[in-house]
Parts: structure tokens; sequence; C-alpha cells
């Protein structure tokens, strides 16, 4: 007790034991034992209190030696337990799997997370949904809340039905068409990650579903799968929707194919059809038309664009155009219909031509604030738009934000004097006085504009 480490408190000590523990978990060296931390042989003390404390012996990895398996269940006593099953290099014959199932059995009641990692690499391997349905069958998993399942090889046949009415949570790797059933309607989180689906099995997994607050969806389309009918999906209770590398044309079909509350969140990442089957700005279509804010950001790997709505979810879509088709103009979606937006700022590289510029700025007639981050010769194209006859676009605009943007001081008072002239000048204009043109500082724009922010930097 004379050292620092010995007068530690028991309470202290089972902590940093736990921490240690955390760093190992799912590590356990089958046939020489559990990997466990040095910290739990660091003394005689530390040692009983690393013995004695039944939260260090709740992470199983199975398969593993019987006498190490009925050590760990005997020492985490009856708390509940995290379960990782990798079968990666445990051999195929049919004994080990009984072997398996049997340690299964014996912590059914007990196990709150589950982790299957399956390999069916071995030609007497046994298939997950075979190996589930032959040794637990319809046995209840009474306190299993998580389940993770990575199991790429897949097989649909038999269908495994988990009887866990506490499950919560289902994170699954795999064939659609292997997902399991459940017996209650409990999941309210789904991340679901195929290397290939076909729109049915998924609208398929969904039905299942019908209490889903979360869903994560990454797959890879099956432009192949024939186009069948399906029912429409009800999911009254989601409340964030999230897709990954889904085909414009998919995308549209799945969401004609759901039906979302107003308020659920939509996180999208989209690719073109190649060829182009549906538009992209008909895809945004309703989104422009029931929001009211919009942020473009133009990135080298994708175009994002996040709407924001009063009433409904906002949406946040990342869309990946053919690298190898035509160039894709960001700003022309924003054109493709009428719209309510009120507010729109845009981030982005590069713009068209002044008339192109034109032409889209004609749609933006609810707008009243507008931002605009780019280089300085397409700010300059923007500006030039809105002085093309007839009349001035954008007549509700209030507010001009130029953030991080360079720009020429006679553009910028022609920009003002004609929406002065025009009777619709703006309330506020915001600029980087650091960006400005050097003799910026001495230009007084209060005449043109009711309130100027020069910021040093963006805020």
């Amino acid at each position: 007790m004379c050292t620092p480490v010995g007068r530690l408190s028991d309470e202290m000590i089972l902590r940093i034991l736990e921490c240690c523990e955390d760093e190992l978990k799912y590590h356990i060296l089958r046939d020489e034992g559990a990997k466990s931390s040095p910290a739990f042989l660091l003394c005689r003390r530390w040692r009983n209190i690393a013995i004695h404390s039944a939260s260090l012996w709740t992470h199983i990895s199975l398969p593993m030696p019987s006498a190490l398996f009925a050590l760990f269940c005997n020492r985490s006593r009856h708390l509940p337990l995290r379960v990782y099953i990798k079968t990666q290099s445990m051999p195929g014959e049919k004994e080990n799997y009984h072997r398996l199932g049997s340690f299964l059995l014996q912590i059914l009641p007990r196990i709150a997370h589950l982790r299957v990692d399956w390999s069916c690499e071995l030609p007497e391997a046994k298939p997950l949904n075979a190996f589930l349905a032959e040794q637990v069958g319809q046995r209840e998993w009474s306190a299993l809340t998580l389940l993770e399942v990575e199991d790429v090889e897949g097989d649909s046949d038999p269908h495994v039905h988990f009887n866990a009415p506490q499950l919560r949570i289902l994170r699954y790797e795999g064939q659609g068409f292997s997902v399991p059933y459940f017996s209650k309607d409990s999941i309210v989180n789904l991340r679901l990650n195929c290397p290939i689906l076909a729109m049915d099995d998924l609208l398929d997994v969904l039905s299942r579903l019908p209490r889903l607050k979360q869903c994560s969806v990454v797959c890879v389309p099956d432009l192949d799968a024939d186009d069948e009918f399906h029912r429409t999906v009800s999911l009254p209770e989601l409340r964030r929707l999230s897709f990954g590398s889904i085909y414009v044309s998919q995308m549209s079909d799945i969401l004609e194919h759901l039906i979302l509350p107003p308020q659920c969140r939509m996180d999208l990442s989209i690719c073109e059809d190649s060829p182009v089957q549906a538009s992209f700005g008909q895809f945004i279509a309703p989104y422009l038309i029931f929001s009211d804010k919009c942020w473009l950001s133009d990135t080298s790997d994708y175009i994002g664009y996040y709407f924001s709505s009063k009433s409904d979810g906002d949406i946040d879509i990342a869309y990946h155009p053919e690298k190898d088709g035509p160039e894709f103009e960001p700003l022309r979606p924003l054109a493709s219909h009428a719209n309510t937006l009120t507010f729109i700022d845009l981030e982005i590289q590069s713009l068209p031509f002044a008339g192109e510029v034109r032409r889209i700025l004609d749609f933006w007639i609810h707008v009243k604030h507008i931002g605009i981050h780019t280089g300085k010769v397409a700010f300059q194209r923007f500006l030039e738009a809105f002085a093309i006859p007839p009349n001035g676009p954008c007549p509700r605009l209030e507010s001009f934000d130029c953030t991080e943007t360079k720009f020429c001081t006679n553009h910028m008072n022609q920009f003002l004097t004609l929406r002065l002239t025009h009777g619709s000048p703006l309330k506020k204009l915001t600029f980087t006085k650091r960006l400005a043109d050097a003799e910026e500082g001495d230009v007084d724009y209060s005449l043109l504009v009711k309130t100027i922010q020069k910021l040093n930097h963006v805020v």
C-alpha cells in the first residue's frame, strides 16, 4: 500500500481493468486460453479483483475450449453476455457445429449482444441459416437486444425465424435473400449491407420490420433483377432513412413503394444511371417544390444537395454523376421545376455562362437569401447574370452572402446599384474583408444596402 498504485481503491482498479478488457474483447485465442491484459496479473490483489469481477468475463468468443467456456460462464455469474462467433478457421466437421450449438444453448437466455462472422470456405462448412435452424430452432433469445451478422455467402434455405422479443438493433452484411425472419416486430434500428440487392428483396425485408425508427442500406444495385410487383411498405415510425450506392431510377422506384412519415430525414448517396433511365432533375423535383432551404456543395467526389423544410424531414443527397458521361452542371437541377425555396447557399467550383445562370435565377422567384462561395471569375459571371434584361431576377432577394469569395469592386457596385434601380435593393451584404480588392476597404456601400457585414474570417 506504500506505492501510488497500491493506494488505489478496488473500484478504481476494476475500472482500469474494464478499460483494458475493452481493448481485448472479441480476441480470445482458441486453444491457448484467453488473451487477458497484463494488468490482470500486476499483483495478487489485482488478480483477485479480476477473478471475482463478473463484468470482466462477459465477452465470450466462440468456438473455444470447453474448460475455458465453463470458466467464463462461471465467473460472469448471471450477467448479460456479449458473444462473438467466428467460424473462419473452425474445422468443418459435423461435431464442431454440434459443439458450437451446445455452447450457444447453454448461454442462450443470457446473450444480450451477438456478433456472428460466418464463413463457408471449407467444403464441409454448414451455412448459417442451416446451423441456426438445426441447433437453435425456435428457442427464445430472451435477452438479445443487438444482433450483428456477417454472412457474405448467404443461404435462403431454410428461412430462419429468430425468437428474440427484445431485439432492437439488427446489423446485417450478406445476401438480401438471407436476412432472417423475426417472430416479434421489435427491431427499431436496421443497418443492411448487401453486395447485391434486388429491390423486391429489400422491400420484403422492410415489410417485416414495421417499427423501424432508423434504417441504413448500403448495396450494389441488381440491375438484372426482374421488376416484380411489390405492395407498398409502410414505416410509420421511421425517423431516418439512409441509402448508399443506389442508381437514380432504383431510388425512385424504392421511394415510390415506401410510405414514410413527413418528418423522416433521408440521407441518399445516388449514382447516375448508365444508360440514363431517370433524370436527376426529375428525382429532386418534389424536394424543390416542398423545401424552404437548399445548400449545394460541389466537391471532387460528389455533388451535395441538402434540402430543409419547415413541415417535412430534411433530405441530404450526395449525387455521383457518370464520370465518362456528359459534363454535369450542378445548378441546373435547381431550375428543373418551379419551387418555393427562400434560402439558397452555393459552394461551387464553377458556373455556366451568364445566360444559363440567368435562366436558373428566373426560377428563384421566392428566394430571400443567396449565399455564393466560389472563385472570382465564376462570381463575376454570377453577378453579370443579374444584369441581363428584362427586369431583375430574384425580386424578393434581401440578403447576399459572398464570404470566402474574391470579387471586383466595380462588379459589386453595379450589382447593388441595379438592385436599387429595379426597386428591390438588398437589405444585407456579407463578405470576407481580406478577399476584397485592395481598394475595397475604401468603398462605401451604405447608400446601396442597409446592413453591411465585413468578416475577417468565416464565423
